[in-house]
This record gives structure tokens, C-alpha cells and sequence, in this order.
């Protein structure tokens, strides 16, 4: 089983403050089994088709207590 499985809280990301990225819920994004997921942050919300791969020749690690997502701005999540 994958160590990324289950739902992760957003608490930051640089483009936007604390409060904006908990108005409607508390931010997360949430991994599930086969390959699905979702995420929520402010009032943005959609799902996710992902795959879990190698990086730079490096497996994920055993157990991520901190993960990043890069798109137009990093999002800082923990593990609940």
C-alpha cells in the first residue's frame, strides 16, 4: 500500500493566505485507491487522476510526512 493514500491537509501554499485556503473547508488533498482522488482549497475544488512514480531515479519515500504540489504555486500538506 502506498504511503501517499489517504487525505492531506493543505496548511499553506504561496499564493494565497491561511484564512483564504480554509473559507469554505479545511484544504486538503485526498489520494485514494485507483489512482483517484480530490482536493479542495478556498472555494477551488475537482478531482484528480494521478500516478504514483519514481523521481529522478528515486522511489517515494517510505513514510512522506511532507509532500509539495507544483503548479502555479506550492502547497505544503501533513499528513492526517
Amino acid at each position: 500500500m502506498s504511503p501517499f493514500l489517504g487525505r492531506w491537509h493543505i496548511v499553506s501554499m504561496t499564493e494565497w493566505d491561511e484564512d483564504y485556503i480554509h473559507e469554505e473547508v479545511p484544504a486538503f488533498i485526498e489520494f485514494g485507491e485507483h489512482q483517484q482522488g480530490s482536493f479542495q482549497f478556498a472555494y477551488v475544488r475537482g478531482e484528480i487522476d494521478y500516478r504514483i512514480t519514481t523521481r529522478d531515479g528515486h522511489k517515494p519515500p517510505a513514510r512522506a510526512r511532507r509532500a509539495t504540489a507544483e503548479q502555479t504555486s506550492t502547497a505544503v500538506m501533513r499528513a492526517t
